[in-house]
């Protein structure tokens, strides 16, 4: 299994030495190859947290992602969202107790390259679905949210690089960006789940809201409370572009109010930006990087091999 082969690979690397996030080789890379795209998915894959509220002595947990398709290939119907903050959970699939390991729920994913913003980046969606959103007055059928790892291309000694950049959270009907990649506030090394408050590592943990779903980096207020967790799994990630067949099938259905399915994602997802909202200037783009990276060389026929390289600073490619 591919996972297996580079969770080795990673924690050779390991002994001895402080790794930031993983780059990959982009002389290696096809993007046309669905196992180059899966490697840029699986090494971004955020870590899902999900919680609730304790009321009259009790925890009320929230809806729970789920597949948006049944296994007959209909439309898995939505549920009420009658009622108040303690029905959240109400007809949604279970979810486990508090600071515990969720239950498995498909991660959509779409790859693609984007250069409008200026500079070189390959762009990766990672969509969930509910079966509704929100609760009573404030709610409605369905629910699509997303976060958005941007990929920057950097040249070090002479050698093309892909590195994490940027992360990219939805938030009702806006973005919230974050970067550089060493800014998140919490991350984690592949199978090192139980890491705290560590930077610059490479699956970024995030908090669901526990009403209407919006991505955050910390439990606080409409956010997840003793939440419980989801780390990476191969098999929850699920390729979902317009050359697939759950593409096709996300092409030829709608979620009315939740209209952020994964090949609208697709199709916008090279325009999300929050640098106004942050305050941000575009000065702010260039920065400097200082110390080891983790460097995958993806090749089509041994798959994800791993490498280190070593260098003062790295400069971006606009």
């Amino acid at each position: 299994m591919r996972i297996t082969n580079l969770a080795i690979g990673v924690t050779a690397w390991a002994a001895g030495k402080v790794l930031a996030s993983t780059c990959l080789v982009a002389s290696a890379i096809v993007l046309s190859n669905p196992d180059h795209q899966w490697a840029f998915a699986y090494y971004g894959s955020p870590m899902w947290h999900f919680g609730g509220i304790k009321a009259n002595g009790q925890t009320y947990r929230t809806c729970y992602p789920t597949w948006p398709r049944r296994p007959d290939g209909s439309k898995r119907p939505s549920v009420s969202h009658n009622g108040g903050m303690t029905s959240l959970a109400n007809g949604c699939t279970n979810q486990p107790g508090a600071d515990g390991w969720g239950t498995n729920f498909p991660v959509f994913y779409n790859v693609r390259q984007c250069s409008g913003s200026g500079y070189n980046e390959i762009r990766v969606s990672y969509s969930l679905f509910w079966e509704k959103d929100g609760e009573s007055i404030y709610g409605h059928d369905y629910d699509w949210e997303n976060v958005v790892v941007v990929w920057r291309q950097y040249s070090s000694s002479g050698t093309l690089l892909w590195c994490k950049n940027e992360l990219v959270m939805s938030q009702h009907s806006i973005h919230q960006a974050v970067r550089p990649w060493n800014q998140i506030k919490q991350t984690v090394d592949i199978g090192n789940w139980f890491e705290s408050n560590a930077k610059d590592k490479d699956i970024p943990k995030i908090y669901s809201g526990i009403c209407k779903h919006a991505n955050y980096q910390e439990a606080k207020e409409d956010q997840a409370k003793d939440p419980s967790g989801i780390p990476v799994i191969e098999d929850n990630l699920i390729r979902s572009g317009y050359d697939t067949e759950y593409g096709q099938w996300f092409i030829n259905n709608d979620w009315g109010s939740a209209s952020s399915k994964p090949t609208n994602v697709w199709n916008d997802m090279c325009g999300y930006s929050a640098h106004k909202k942050r305050g941000m200037e575009e000065g702010d783009e260039v920065y400097e990087v200082v110390g080891n990276y983790t460097v995958g060389v993806a090749d089509a026929v041994t798959g994800i091999n791993i490498t280190t390289f070593v260098f003062d600073e790295m400069t971006i490619l606009e």
